[in-house]
């Protein structure tokens, strides 16, 4: 895993001095010591400079990581080929249940790849699984940080079960893309099913209106929200 940084991962303001000037960070190990603190991960990462103090300059990360894919104790495309095969000659969902245990059978002792995480994931859903495909698309999407469009699906299942992670997830996609409304929409939505977030929603609501404004693209943002049916936590 490499991790990557224009200036303005060491550029970042401590405060100012009593003359009023920007006090910038002198600590070359910084930028290193946010890396190991984020475990791996770019959001966290982002989030560590940040809370570290005031970004001063262009702040671009790049992350590269080897997902692995192929190496030794993974399935390998063999097994992968056939579960495609298997899937496609499954008429029923009993068939389709008789598939996915022997899938799961072949990983117990070896990490499916990308295709078979998500392969297990839609086999699940068709059989009403929902807790295991939840499961499934967090590890899919853990492997796989680029693929925001699961991520907010991660994130919907999620809102059904756990609240909490749900809006844990949309604040990793969040943090990514601050002004997509799909996430932000998302996110207000989440914090009104859940409850017990009036501060964090007031202050979506804000923020949108600020990117968007009021009237009619607002009342379609809260068109529809169910009321509140889940207690926080």
């Amino acid at each position: 895993m490499l991790f990557a940084g224009s200036d303005g991962r060491d550029d970042i303001g401590l405060g100012l001095d009593d003359a009023g000037n920007t006090i910038v960070s002198e600590n070359p190990d910084l930028f290193l010591r946010k890396v190991e603190e984020s475990e791996g991960s770019l959001e966290r990462l982002q989030g560590a400079l940040h809370e570290a103090g005031e970004i001063l300059d262009d702040l671009s990360l790049l992350k590269i990581e080897y997902l692995g894919h192929g190496l030794a104790g993974d399935l390998g495309t063999e097994v992968e080929r056939e579960l495609s095969k298997k899937i496609r000659g499954a008429t029923s969902l009993e068939a389709l249940r008789s598939v996915l245990l022997w899938f799961n059978e072949a990983a117990l002792d070896r990490e499916p790849s990308l295709v078979g995480l998500f392969a297990r994931y839609r086999m699940e859903m068709r059989l009403g699984l929902t807790d295991a495909a939840i499961d499934s698309l967090q590890r899919y999407v853990e492997r796989n940080h680029l693929d925001t469009r699961l991520m907010l699906v991660l994130a919907k299942l999620q809102a059904r079960a756990d609240g909490a992670t749900a809006l844990a997830t949309l604040d990793r996609l969040r943090l990514r893309d601050p002004l997509n409304n799909r996430f932000t929409r998302r996110y207000i939505h989440t914090l009104i099913m859940v409850g017990g977030y009036e501060e964090e929603l007031k202050t979506a609501i804000n923020d949108w209106r600020k990117r968007v404004g009021k009237g009619k693209r607002e009342q379609k943002l809260l068109a529809g929200v169910s009321s509140p049916r889940m207690t926080r936590g």
